[in-house]
Formats: C-alpha cells, structure tokens, sequence
C-alpha cells in the first residue's frame, strides 16, 4: 500500500496539471488582492477584510469559487482516467491488488484536491498578515466580512484565526470530495473531458 501512495504522491505532484492548477489558484488570489477595496481607517484595517472568501469587492472570491471545480479537476480527479488511457492500470494492479490501487488512487486525489484548493488561500493569508493585524473584529463595524448569528460567528469574533482554520478544514473536505467525484467517473469513462465536464 505505502509502495502505491509514494508513487501516485510522486506522480500528481509533479504532474503539469496540478501545477498548473496551483498556479491558477495563485493566479486567482493575486487577481483578489488587486482587485479589492482597500479601507483607509486605521480603526477597520485588518487581514480578513481582504481576504479571498471573506472580501466580495474584488473579483477573485467569486471567480476562485467558480472556478474551484475545474481546479481540482486538473488536480488529480484524472489520475485513474490516465492510467487507463496508456494502460499503466493493468501494470500497476498487477504488483499489488485491485483494493489497494484505487484506495491510493482515491487518497491521493483527496489530497490533491484538498491542496489545491487551501494552498493558495494559506499562502494569501500568510502574506497579508505581514501587512495588516490578525485581531478579533468588532461586530460593530460596518465592513465586517462575517456577519453575526452566521455559522460559526462566535468563533470568528473571539479568534479569527481559528475561524479561518475551520475554514482551511473544511474546504480541503470540499476539494478533496469534488477531486473523488472525478476518480468515481473514470471508472465508467476514461475520456479525460467526460472527467472535467462532470464537475
């Protein structure tokens, strides 16, 4: 089993398309932070007014949500959709069992989907917080991103980070889930477009 997962882990993060979907997650957050409506009062500054998912005035939190799906399609949803195409699947079966190749394949692509949806938000939220403060908010404030009596709002005004923690958790299930969705229809089709349609 480990022999499985060192070689899909090796193979799907090396892959073009799960850097080029890392890269247009990056992309994306960029678009985010150029984009947004920045709030000149030193009394409302703050790291989750900007960021990507919390900030609707820029235009990186709707695209990077429309377009999560195909994201991680390109992640490694067609992992077991390549290996049937070129026939490496028969080969790969053959050192080990048909259990233990798709549960690789399927952890894998869980993975995948879940890094490339959070690695690009991680590393958005790590650079603002160089430039701005991390404290808890006001609910008071007019611009604030989290509405109270939303879920999880409690948390969100007693420890920002933790909120956005949960947040990480939960979209990395989200991505993981939608990168599986495409292992289950390369069972039945190993059309690489029937795979990315399907998201």
């Amino acid at each position: 089993m480990s022999r499985f997962l060192k070689i899909e882990f090796n193979r799907v993060f090396k892959s073009k398309s799960f850097l080029a979907a890392l890269a247009l997650g990056f992309l994306i957050v960029l678009v985010q932070q150029i984009t947004v409506a920045r709030y000149y009062s030193l009394a409302e500054e703050n790291v989750f007014l900007y960021l990507t998912g919390y900030d609707t005035t820029g235009l990186g939190t709707n695209l990077y949500y429309l377009l999560l799906p195909c994201l991680v399609a390109l992640a490694g949803a067609d992992l077991l959709g390549e290996d049937r195409r070129s026939g490496l699947d028969i080969f790969s079966r053959i050192r080990g069992n048909d259990k233990q190749y798709y549960f690789s394949k399927s952890i894998v692509a869980f993975i995948a989907g879940g890094v490339v949806f959070c690695l690009p938000l991680i590393m958005e939220l790590c650079a603002l917080m160089l430039v701005y403060p991390s404290a808890p908010l006001d609910y008071f404030v007019a611009e604030v991103p989290v509405t109270y009596g939303a879920m999880f709002s409690n948390i969100f005004y007693n420890s920002p980070l933790t909120y956005q923690l949960i947040f990480l958790v939960m979209g990395f299930a989200y991505g993981g889930l939608f990168a599986l969705i495409g292992v289950l229809v390369s069972f039945f089709s190993s059309s690489k477009y029937v795979v990315l349609l399907s998201h």
